[in-house]
């Protein structure tokens, strides 16, 4: 007669079966995630960008959006 399994048992049987499904579904919240944190990046207007000084300034600008993307 065989033994009734356990939850644990159950849980591991169920769990080594859906392991591709689940990366799946974790890559595809990781891109959507990714793609919302770029959206809210912009580059800054040609006409306030004429000279070194000014590029560092836009860029400067830009770091807080840049760091939480790199930080993701």
């Amino acid at each position: 007669m065989p033994r009734p399994r356990t939850a644990i048992q159950h849980y591991n049987a169920v769990a080594g079966r859906s392991i591709a499904r689940l990366a799946a579904l974790s890559d595809g919240v990781f891109a959507v995630a990714m793609t919302l944190l770029l959206l809210d990046l912009y580059a800054p207007a040609r006409d306030l960008v004429n000279t070194r000084v000014n590029i560092w300034r836009a860029l400067l600008a830009l770091t807080p959006g840049l760091l939480v993307y790199v930080m993701s």
